[in-house]
């Protein structure tokens, strides 16, 4: 009963104001250094999406989450001591531990304690294994949460060091996918961040571990709908919790590719990723002759390029011609990202140096494990003040749900 009531010895203030991004001063060259125009659209796109985060984030009262809280130590007080006399013990190590990895130790094994047990002891395991820092945030637990299926069963807390990267700015929450536990907003020119556990049911947080990428091919249509359904726990330099971030908003690098997200800090800081992510086709195809003496011609749609940052992967159409009347593809090749950064730049006798980025990657292409070196993803070109990017062929963006109208 004494560590319930200090772990629940928290009180949230609610969220901290929104920093807008800087003015940028204005551009005096008509065709000006495509890394200037990267970072003017970039601080845009940023101070945009701070204007609306912070109208949102003002209309938040204290009173939601922190009754919330309440709620959760009452029913905790109440219950704890009728729990089953095998899980006592288990609950003691959960709430004394003070490193993560024995924290999770402890999670897993009462996560396979509570395997069969009935609605009312689950319940109370939602409500008495849960840790708090003084400002109220969630920093280990076992608690309900929703299945990828829709069903409701208790989401533990994962020890899963490592390093994010984020496209446009995000809310921390104090608690995972809490909207009334809003804390802070994160500027992703800052990254990246610490991560230290995970808020999800299986082994997704891996960088490459999830199965669908170790295909060598996904339906487009099964592509859309991967979730990673969790949360990472953000912390500051000396381990005091930032807050929670949806997981499928976050590039995230394990901590055995530290290195990897070093290299590639220049591409999610400077605006690079946030403005190529997404995908890349011709919107014309090309033409190829055909029928009686060559007088006819059918028009054929290039291949299509999906740039996912936050997944770290590429995907791809096949070379096989497909029909511009049915532009849409079934199946896409999977190419995992390991590392990306600024390329050697192509030369033309149109463009300076300063007027073109490169970007490239050390990637994994179907199901090996062979790593390519030096794969060029693209590059992106300034002209008349207006960024442009192209991929082989391909040379302009639309979004994911525009694109794939498969059915």
């Amino acid at each position: 009963m004494e560590r319930i009531q200090k772990s629940y010895g928290a009180s949230y203030a609610g969220p901290a104001a929104v920093s807008l991004a800087p003015e940028v001063a204005p551009v005096a060259l008509a065709v000006p250094p495509v890394a200037r125009a990267l970072h003017d659209w970039y601080a845009a796109e940023i101070r945009k999406d701070n204007t609306a985060l912070a109208k949102r984030l003002r209309k938040l009262k204290p009173g939601a989450y922190n009754g919330f809280l309440t709620q959760h130590k009452t029913r905790a007080l109440e219950c704890a001591a009728r729990l089953p006399a095998e899980l006592q013990p288990k609950i003691d190590t959960f709430l004394s531990a003070s490193e993560a990895e024995a924290q999770d130790a402890a999670v897993r094994e009462l996560q396979k304690a509570t395997e069969g047990q009935p609605r009312e002891v689950l319940d109370c395991m939602d409500a008495a294994l849960v840790k708090l820092d003084s400002r109220g945030v969630l920093v280990g637990g076992l608690v309900w949460g929703k299945t990828p299926e829709g069903s409701e069963k208790l989401k533990p807390t994962r020890y899963s060091p490592g390093r994010v990267f984020i496209l446009r700015p995000q809310v921390l929450t104090a608690w995972p996918g809490r909207a009334d536990s809003a804390l802070r907003v994160l500027d992703p020119r800052q990254g990246p961040w610490t991560v230290l556990l995970a808020h999800t049911y299986e082994e997704k947080s891996g960088t490459h571990r999830q199965k669908w990428k170790g295909l060598e091919t996904t339906r487009a249509a099964d592509y859309l709908q991967q979730t990673n359904n969790g949360h990472f726990l953000l912390v500051d330099d000396e381990g005091a919790a930032l807050g929670w971030l949806d997981m499928d908003q976050a590039a995230f690098y394990e901590e055995e590719w530290a290195a990897s997200a070093d290299i590639s800090k220049p591409v999610f800081t400077s605006g690079i990723a946030a403005f190529v992510h997404g995908v890349w086709w011709d919107p014309d195809g090309f033409t190829e002759a055909g029928g009686a003496g060559g007088m006819t011609t059918t028009r054929y749609q290039n291949p299509i390029y999906v740039i996912d940052f936050l997944r770290l992967v590429k995907l791809e159409t096949s070379q096989r011609a497909v029909s511009i009347r049915e532009p849409y593809p079934e199946f896409l090749r999977i190419r995992q990202l390991r590392k990306l950064y600024q390329g050697k730049p192509r030369y033309s006798s149109a463009l300076r140096p300063e007027e073109e980025l490169g970007l490239s990657a050390e990637s994994r292409e179907d199901n090996g494990f062979t790593w390519h070196h030096d794969e060029e993803l693209g590059r992106l070109t300034a002209h008349e003040g207006r960024l442009h990017y192209e991929l082989k062929a391909a040379n302009a963006r639309t979004t994911l749900k525009k694109l794939y109208r498969i059915r």
